[in-house]
């Protein structure tokens, strides 16, 4: 999965695209849009911040909530499933707390592969965290100010081409 976060940018799991010479985007209405290359990424919180070719920018973006998770708080995944021909479903769950890593939090929800890179959204629609791996019945999240400090370190770039990227064997560092 990704989703909007800026006029013309979207979020997704850097593992995704770190060998795509070339990417699409499709949306949830089935439009679909070619990705122009990368804004920023972190390979170790897993996340890849990229602009995308549109003629006008995107109708509904996320926001990244300002509030930290906490452990009881219920959530909302929106993920696409590899069982599903590209649609995206919610699955509702509960925050299980932080893990030894500051920057991520643990969530139970119902979730299959394919949903790295899935938004996991608060009660008030915004982005608590980003999905990155499933354990067993527990999912894996990147926190809010890990995902905020991507979103801020692309604003006002120039993408590296997805071709460039990927080619630099080290995944697309944005200069």
């Amino acid at each position: 999965p990704a989703f909007c976060v800026g006029a013309r940018a979207v979020l997704t799991g850097c593992h995704a695209v770190s060998d795509a010479r070339r990417a699409r985007i499709r949306t949830d209405r089935g439009e679909t849009y070619s990705v122009v290359g990368v804004l920023a990424r972190d390979e170790e919180a897993d996340l890849a911040l990229l602009q995308v070719e549109m003629d006008a920018a995107f109708p509904r973006r996320l926001t990244v909530s300002t509030l930290e998770p906490v452990e009881g708080r219920r959530v909302c995944v929106v993920g696409g499933p590899f069982d599903r021909d590209g649609g995206c479903c919610p699955s509702y769950g509960v925050v299980l707390g932080k893990t030894y890593e500051a920057s991520t939090f643990r969530v139970r929800v119902p979730a299959s592969p394919g949903w790295s890179g899935a938004p996991v959204l608060d009660e008030h629609g915004e982005v608590l965290g980003v999905t990155q791996a499933l354990v067993g019945p527990v999912t894996l999240a990147v926190g809010p100010s890990t995902v905020k400090a991507l979103i801020d370190s692309g604003s006002g770039r120039t993408a590296v081409s997805m071709e460039k990227a990927a080619a630099r064997g080290v995944y697309g560092r944005p200069e």
